[in-house]
């Protein structure tokens, strides 16, 4: 198995900009404080900014760069899972993987129960309600619930493309340093590379991801409204009393703009053939509510960026442009310049 990570002292800089648009309402929520502040019971995320023309101040919404490095990484892990041929193996089936790895030691064993298979059975059924054996790693259901085990063992299902790592699963997501039972459970799968396709790029537990997401600002005109909804009362099927809360939301229509930063070995990279020619016209879930059909959202254009950036023309209209605006634009110049300079990424600085 080889060892494939990306250093700031190996790898060049490349940088593109994305414009997405929400095609339903969108609603991405703000911190605490801002939540106690706000009239609104969810408020969307907003910062405070200085529009340049006037002065005046508002508050502009704006996505966060963690919800977007998010939405990215389960887009590019979905994206390898179809690259996989979309198979599945049971929580059954991976036991057997799991006690077909010959140099596992009684402690490997027990950190695979305490990492892989607890966390796995627990997402259904409390602790009390079965056991592990730790030497043959056998899961047996306690006080007559076996069928109920079989059902949980036999339909859980999970991607086997272990080109990307099953990341919702402590136990089997990529880490560092990597724990003697995963490197066993790896050779014994032939992954060939560590850490997987997407923990490469978008960082794991004791290694730093090689992309930097920014915020994304709105670059057209937009309009924030808001809308009342009431829990149901379960058994009587109308609303329940005292329950109306306010989800605070950008109607449908509104132009973003933010701009990734990728440190690569390889140009020809299948991450950046990913960002560069399969993200553009695709489509995202981003935010709350999705159940209800918010936070669609259309990937519009992806470009690479060879030189610096204009705030003001990235706008549909100058006179959305603020101190917010600018500073996005000169953090991304920073990067161009630099690379221009021979310096690569401040990580390597």
């Amino acid at each position: 198995m080889k060892l494939d990570i990306i250093t700031p002292y190996d790898s060049e800089v490349k940088v593109y900009k994305i414009k997405f648009k929400n095609l339903t309402n969108l609603s991405v929520g703000g911190g605490t404080i801002e939540s106690a502040m706000s009239p609104i019971d969810l408020p969307i995320a907003k910062r405070e900014a200085v529009i340049s023309h006037t002065g005046n101040i508002l508050l502009l919404p704006y996505i966060p760069s963690s919800t977007l490095k998010g939405v990215l990484r389960s887009k590019y892990e979905e994206y390898n899972f179809e690259q996989g041929g979309n198979s599945l193996i049971s929580f059954r089936e991976l036991l057997r993987i799991l006690k077909d790895v010959t140099d596992l030691k009684f402690n490997d064993k027990l950190e695979i129960k305490e990492k892989i298979i607890d966390p796995l059975l627990q997402d259904f059924l409390e602790s009390s309600l079965y056991d592990v054996n730790i030497e043959s790693l056998e899961v047996t259901g306690r006080d007559g619930i076996s069928g109920l085990i079989d059902s949980v063992l036999d339909g859980v299902r999970m991607p086997t493309n272990w080109s990307s790592c099953i990341s919702y699963v402590d136990g089997l997501k990529c880490e560092f340093p990597m724990p003697r039972y995963k490197l066993s459970i790896l050779k014994s799968l032939a992954v060939e590379k560590y850490p997987c396709k997407v923990c490469k790029y978008f960082g794991a537990s004791g290694y730093e991801g090689r992309i930097i997401v920014f915020d994304a600002l709105p670059v057209s005109k937009y309009l924030i409204n808001s809308s009342t909804h009431n829990a149901i009362n379960r058994f009587t099927g109308a609303a329940a009393n005292k329950k109306l809360y306010d989800i605070e939301h950008l109607e449908p229509g509104t132009t973003f703009l933010t701009f990734i930063v990728v440190e690569t070995k390889n140009k020809d990279d299948e991450f950046i053939d990913w960002l560069s020619n399969k993200l553009k016209n695709s489509y995202l879930i981003m935010g709350k509510r999705s159940t209800i059909g918010y936070g669609e959202v259309t990937i519009e254009s992806v470009e690479e960026v060879n030189e610096e950036v204009n705030a003001e023309q990235e706008l549909e209209n100058s006179a959305l442009l603020t101190n917010l605006h600018n500073d996005l634009v000169e953090a991304v110049n920073k990067f161009l310049r630099g690379r221009s300079n021979g310096q690569g990424s401040d990580r390597a600085q």
